[in-house]
């Protein structure tokens, strides 16, 4: 496997299990998905968690995937970068959106 895919991976993977499971109870400085519109109040924190959580779970299923392709490290390296920085947008834009559509409500 890919070293950059693994670190990615595991980053990726360990970070969104603990989100998952373990959320940050209210806002705070130290660890979450730390937006102004996610730290606006308790129920916008508590969904930006656990679905940014589940984005970041996906990320690391994708860098893991990446890991196993059989080509050449270099270029493995690469995609598993873009993938990363993909992701890591990804997330942003769709849970900023969700947060955007329950405000609605």
């Amino acid at each position: 496997m890919n070293t950059a895919a693994l670190i990615f991976g595991l980053t990726f993977g360990i970070s969104g299990l603990i989100m998952y499971f373990f959320p940050a109870k209210k806002p705070n400085a130290i660890y979450g998905y730390r937006t102004e519109r996610s730290m606006s109040n308790i129920h916008n924190w508590k969904i930006a968690q656990r679905y940014s959580a589940q984005w970041f779970l996906l990320i690391a299923f994708g860098s893991f995937v990446i890991g196993l392709m059989n080509i050449a490290e270099d270029i493995q390296s690469q995609i598993s970068i873009g993938w990363t920085i993909l992701g890591v947008v990804l997330t942003i834009f769709f849970t900023e959106k969700k947060l955007k559509e329950i405000s609605k409500h």
